[in-house]
């Protein structure tokens, strides 16, 4: 947070410097519209709706990148749910005794009971059976 303030100070150190040397009067005409104002505000203006209408365009794809995340994430906690299925499923033809211990625990403990359950004690793979 320290670094972030220290950032923007020394961002507003040099806004300053820059307006004080661009303080020279510049006249700015637009199609009938004229105007008469300093340099550093005429760039700032320009910068700041180059910035705004940088934002704008850049909307678009953000609402559709959003929108994709949204469904790979719905469609993500369907296969999760579809894998469990499965590996009840195995689980029940191979040993029922771990099906009902895996039964009695939480959805989300599930996976890692598996895992541990298809290993032996000593780390040296799978059970054969």
């Amino acid at each position: 947070m320290q670094f972030v303030l220290l950032i923007i100070l020394l961002l507003a150190i040099l806004l300053v410097i820059f307006a004080l040397q661009n303080a020279v009067q510049v006249e700015i005409a637009f199609f009938m519209w004229q105007a008469e104002m300093s340099l550093a505000l005429v760039l700032l203006l320009c910068v700041a709706l180059g910035g705004i209408l940088g934002a704008l365009f850049s909307l678009p794809g953000l609402w559709k990148k959003n929108s994709q995340l949204k469904a790979l994430k719905t469609k993500n906690k369907k296969l999760e749910k579809e894998l469990n299925e499965i590996k009840a499923a195995h689980l029940e033809t191979k040993n029922p005794e771990i099906v009902k211990k895996t039964q009695e625990l939480p959805d989300s403990t599930l996976s890692t009971d598996l895992d541990t359950d298809a290993h032996d004690n000593r780390g040296q793979g799978p059970i054969s059976h």
